[in-house]
């Protein structure tokens, strides 16, 4: 199962790349930006046990080229107009020797369960240290959050084919990928406005209006920020790893019932009780703390004795000792 999912992100985005390589348009650029990103996540999630330094720059790298490109077709889909660009000056790099290798190393390391855990925590982890911020929300604030969304919600894709997240986090993350998208396309557009062939009232206009757009959209996303924090700390908490443990618990106290009318009473309490056991540092004086039980305890029907028997339990330990060489050879 798990397998299988890393083959299918491998094999979407080189069908991505052979597309995209054959003409440039918005729908190919769009479909090998979600590829690549996919396959990031991938990368990532298997960093602990395969990490290809080269491979995840030279990816990086790709999506970053096609990123201005993919905001310029975007604003024309909005606001008219038409973006052509010739495959061939993309320059996108040819990944498949190193994701032949890198599925290679896969295969060996087969199924791995407990990196999905890890990568979760890593992803709720970095969610909360873009949410948790003092001071003043600023654009910069948002757009990193934005980045860290992206990529959460594409590792969490990933967790829930194989099984370790809910689909309602990835749900969640989705909605919250729209949200701050919209945000940082207004940002652009406004960036874009200088340059657009408009008259100073069409121009004012519009940018009073995303700047108006963006201050709303600001106010929701900060009081809708509780609910990702709360989706972080699922993912932080590893519910999978404490799903295990708690099957794991329930499985040892049901070998337990059943093992216990074969076991002695007492043999469960001594399996259980630790005991700490220290070596006196010196023995007690002679007859100092001899304990002593009020007639008519129980010390009145034993043989009665003038030294402890902790002394003799500390004499006892005493005569441990440890062999040393008789050389300095060998030390």
């Amino acid at each position: 199962m798990i397998m299988e999912r890393e083959r299918k992100v491998i094999s979407g985005f080189l069908a991505a790349h052979a597309t995209l390589t054959q003409e440039a348009s918005e729908t190919a650029v769009h479909g090998y930006r979600i590829a690549a990103r996919r396959l990031q996540s991938l990368l990532a999630l298997w960093r602990p046990l395969i990490y290809k330094p080269k491979l995840e720059r030279r990816l990086a790298r790709a999506i970053n080229r096609l990123s201005a490109l993919r905001d310029a077709q975007v604003h024309a889909l909005r606001f008219g107009g038409e973006v052509q660009v010739a495959s061939r000056k993309l320059g996108l790099p040819d990944l498949f020797a190193d994701l032949r290798d890198w599925c290679q190393r896969c295969e060996e390391w087969g199924c791995q369960p407990r990196v999905g855990e890890i990568y979760a925590m890593y992803l709720g982890q970095g969610l909360l240290e873009h949410i948790d911020i003092e001071g003043r929300w600023t654009p910069r604030h948002w757009h990193r959050l934005r980045l860290m969304v992206k990529e959460a919600r594409y590792g969490c894709e990933l967790l829930v084919q194989g099984g370790q997240a809910s689909p309602s986090w990835l749900a969640g993350l989705s909605e919250w990928q729209e949200r701050l998208g919209q945000l940082q396309d207004r940002r652009q557009w406004l960036k874009r406005l200088p340059e657009e062939a408009l008259k100073d009232e069409e121009r004012a206009a519009r940018q009073q209006t995303l700047e108006r757009q963006m201050k709303i959209r600001c106010r929701e996303l900060a009081s809708w920020l509780p609910a990702l924090r709360e989706l972080a700390l699922k993912l932080l908490r590893s519910e999978a790893a404490r799903q295990r443990g708690n099957q794991a618990l329930s499985q040892e106290k049901r070998r337990e019932k059943k093992e216990g009318a074969k076991r002695p009473l007492f043999a469960s309490a001594i399996r259980d009780t630790s005991y700490l056991t220290r070596m006196p540092g010196c023995a007690p004086s002679w007859g100092s703390r001899i304990q002593r039980s009020l007639p008519p305890g129980p010390a009145a029907s034993t043989i009665p004795s003038d030294m402890p028997k902790r002394i003799l339990r500390g004499a006892r330990l005493a005569t441990i000792t440890v062999n040393l060489p008789s050389r300095s050879s060998g030390l």
